[in-house]
């Protein structure tokens, strides 16, 4: 799933932040980090039955 959110070649900056992501909840970060204030698209959620 972390390879669908890896930014563009032209995003060099994120790459290293993209690069730290570790599981979900680094993923679900990231992903809010990078839309800057603007809605997210995606939600990760924990699935509570596991």
């Amino acid at each position: 799933m972390k390879d669908f959110f890896e930014p563009n070649e032209e995003f060099e900056d994120l790459h290293k932040e993209w690069e730290e992501i570790e599981d979900l909840f680094d993923l679900n970060e990231f992903i809010e980090h990078e839309a800057d204030g603007m809605e997210v698209e995606y939600t990760i959620i924990e699935d509570s039955e596991s």
